[in-house]
């Protein structure tokens, strides 16, 4: 396979895409300038800059009420937290250790219901 030709026709591929692009020329007419352009490129590009320095200008704005409603929601937290008890304190473990209610809890001791035994 040659490295610069298309095999399909033979054509070098430079030549067809320099048809190509004349081809484009021809086909798009060059813009006519007026007087007008650069005032008019210059109220767009400043256009432009004007919104995005009103953003710039707000966005430390939000950023600062943002960590202020962050601190007050952090201090309400603490603040309205329950007291801790001695029973919150203790391991898992602890308060097993503690537990005098025998072997088996209730929940999972047998019950046989009258005549459901007998069969």
């Amino acid at each position: 396979m040659p490295g610069n030709s298309d095999e399909r026709n033979n054509r070098p591929i430079d030549g067809r895409l320099d048809g190509l692009l004349k081809e484009y020329r021809g086909a798009i007419p060059d813009p006519e300038p007026s007087a007008l352009f650069m005032p008019r490129l210059w109220e767009r590009i400043e256009k432009q800059q004007s919104v995005t320095l009103g953003l710039s200008r707000l966005a430390p704005l939000y950023a600062t009420a943002a960590a202020v409603l962050c601190l007050v929601l952090g201090v309400a937290l603490l603040a309205l937290r329950p007291a801790t008890s001695v029973a919150a304190e203790r391991s898992y473990v602890e308060a097993l250790a503690d537990d005098e209610s025998g072997e088996a809890p209730e929940y999972a001791r047998v019950v046989l219901v009258e005549g459901q035994g007998e069969r």
